[in-house]
């Protein structure tokens, strides 16, 4: 992920993750209040980001199918 984090144009995440309601955010770009796992956050996880003001995303695979687009536009990166 973190080349198809780089290659989207995205800031590196930062150097430590973020956990809501016990799950752990394997990204996190706390200046943009985002953060990505990879898998399913389930439904506690999400409401807990929610009331802090973060959004999470839901990463599959490798990265190589890209970074999904709402993710580009909240980071600023641009779309390949």
């Amino acid at each position: 992920w973190e080349g198809a984090f780089k290659e989207a144009g995205f800031p590196a995440p930062d150097a430590s993750p973020v956990s809501f309601s016990g799950q752990e955010m394997s990204f996190a770009w706390r200046s943009h209040f985002v953060a990505a796992c990879i898998g399913h956050p389930d439904t506690a996880t999400r409401e807990a980001a929610e009331v802090k003001g973060w959004t999470l995303f839901e990463l599959q695979g490798t990265g190589t199918e890209g970074v999904p687009e709402a993710m580009i536009s909240m980071l600023g990166g641009t779309i390949q």
